[in-house]
Formats: C-alpha cells, structure tokens, sequence
C-alpha cells in the first residue's frame, strides 16, 4: 500500500516489512526479495533474487517463507495482472488477477450472468505473445461442479458470456 523506505531495527521478517508498508495492495502472486551477496565489499552490485509467493506465506501460513529482511534488502511486490469479463454478465469490465483465479470465480466477480445469458456459449480469449488470440470453449456446467474442467484464468485474458438468442 505505501512503498517506500523503511529502516529496521533488530531483527526483522517478511511478514513485518508488509505490515511497515501498510500490508498488500493489488500485488501480484509473488514478492521478490533483492539482497547483496557480498554485504563486506561496498563496490560489489552482486544480488540474489529471492522469491517468494505470497499466497503460500499469507494465505495457507507457510512459516517456511517468512524469511529474515536484512538492511540493504529491496523487497519488491509487483502488481498482479488482469483479465476482463465482457457479455452476458452483471458486471462488465476489468478485474485484478490475484492469486489463482478460475473461470468460474471470474464470473462470480462479474456479479454473475445476465438474464441474457447463455451459459453454454462462454469463450476465453488468451493472449498468445504473437498478437493474436487463442480461442478456448469452456463447458461453464461441468466448470462448476469440477475443478479439473474449471480453467484458470491468465493475465490480460477476456471471458466472453455469449447472450442467448432466445431470451434476447
């Protein structure tokens, strides 16, 4: 929430510089921790990335990640990405992508489908690095009782809720 720099004094982890900074603000899924190699010579630029996801530390207490903060230390939690659910749904527009996010939760972010909807017509337009776009049918009715079939959704991609002839 607020970056910036923070001096610490004694011992200090992961978990309290988040709090220092005002805890987690649209972040992305993983931290990155830049810490010098050689803290002795003043001339090396030698660093080593650490990385950490932050779902793992927050959200299912993995204790393990909570790793020491040392002055010199760069901590850096990048924004997560997002996607966009456009059609037949409540609530058009864009969404931050944090963490894992299925399809199925996309569509609930979006308030659900309109009374328009089809369910049976919802497409996934997936970012493909070459300028064009994949185009992924998802079964929304066996997504919603199967995680196997629910696909997660990625960064920039859009889900597509197709609207029903009928019902229009």
């Amino acid at each position: 929430t607020k970056p910036g720099v923070y001096s610490i004094v004694g011992q200090k982890y992961l978990i309290d510089l988040l709090f220092m900074a005002e805890g987690l603000k649209d972040a992305g899924k993983s931290c990155y921790v830049f810490r010098p190699v050689n803290r002795n010579d003043a001339n090396s630029s030698n660093t080593e990335t650490i990385i950490v996801d932050i779902q793992e530390l927050l959200d299912k207490g993995d204790r393990t990640l909570n790793i020491p903060v040392f002055g010199g230390d760069i901590v850096h939690v990048p924004h997560g990405g997002s996607f966009y659910v456009d059609g037949a749904v409540k609530k058009r527009g864009m969404y931050r992508l944090a963490g894992k996010t299925s399809v199925v939760q996309a569509i609930a972010m979006s308030e659900g489908f309109s009374f328009t909807a089809d369910s049976s017509d919802i497409r996934i337009l997936r970012d493909t690095g070459r300028g064009e776009r994949e185009v992924i049918a998802i079964d929304y009715e066996k997504a919603k009782y199967d995680t196997k079939n629910d696909l997660q959704i990625q960064d920039n991609d859009i889900v597509l809720v197709g609207r029903s002839g009928l019902k229009m």
